[in-house]
């Protein structure tokens, strides 16, 4: 078995299970096991609901993390597949400092769907809440051969916005895309609210005005609220919407 870090860990965490009634031989394996995940046939897990219904707000943050514990719950290794057990994943991540998601794509960023916040966002909400206290958040770049790094996760965010939410060439592009521009303009701001819900200690305020100025005051003159109108109201309505919700919960006034 050995006597280093890792299978210290293992047989702690294995002691904890069965602690929690999991099985003697199926909590080794479980303590053992690196990768968790959903449920073998299961797609998605939930967070997304939450988030769009401003769920975690007013004091319900914990209920994001709870979701993810309970979705992610299922163990992958050699010698288990999609199995479970009570405390399975929050025995892992306890102790957790860290939390790391490498990004190799070029076409996609952090704010294109929802599934970044869901499940690396979700995973930093997790920690927070297995330890009482957020991990380090980083960004592991490997979009460019030779020069990967590392950054924090508030880094990578504000390099996005700033390179294309912000950026009057790329709302252009998404004006000449007519109402489906409109619509990303608003997916897009959905999305760092989810990052507002899961990981609010990587967040800034001027994230939140500098969106009000693009979008709403038409910093840039780009006749913002005439397009909308003509292609997409609907788009603008969630855009302030959003905006008035991060105001009334206090994330940013």
């Amino acid at each position: 078995a050995g006597d280093n870090a890792i299978s210290r860990h293992d047989r702690e965490n294995a002691a904890s299970l069965r602690q929690s009634g999991v099985k003697a031989d199926v909590a080794e394996k479980l303590a053992r096991a690196r990768v968790f995940s959903t449920k073998p046939g299961n797609y998605g897990i939930g967070i997304v609901k939450l988030v769009e219904q401003s769920k975690d707000a007013d004091g319900h943050t914990d209920d994001l993390a709870k979701l993810y514990l309970n979705y992610m719950n299922f163990a992958f290794s050699s010698e288990i597949w999609g199995e479970t057990g009570t405390g399975a994943l929050q025995t892992q991540l306890k102790g957790n400092p860290a939390v790391l998601f490498s990004r190799s794509s070029n076409l996609y960023g952090a704010l294109d769907n929802d599934d970044t916040y869901q499940y690396v966002g979700g995973l930093n909400a997790t920690s927070r809440f297995v330890n009482e206290a957020a991990p380090q958040f980083y960004i592991h770049n490997l979009r460019r051969s030779g020069s990967e790094s590392v950054v924090d996760m508030k880094t990578w965010l504000t390099t996005e916005l700033n390179a294309r939410h912000w950026n009057p060439k790329w709302i252009k592009g998404m004006q000449n895309a007519g109402y489906a521009g409109a619509r990303e303009m608003f997916k897009e701001i959905e999305h760092l609210y989810g990052f507002q819900a899961t990981s609010a200690e990587q967040m800034d305020g001027t994230f939140w005005q500098n969106t009000y100025d693009v979008f709403v005051k038409d910093k840039y003159s780009l006749k913002m609220e005439e397009f909308f109108e003509k292609n997409n109201p609907y788009a603008a309505q969630w855009i302030t919407s959003r905006l008035l919700e991060v105001d009334r919960q206090g994330s940013y006034k």
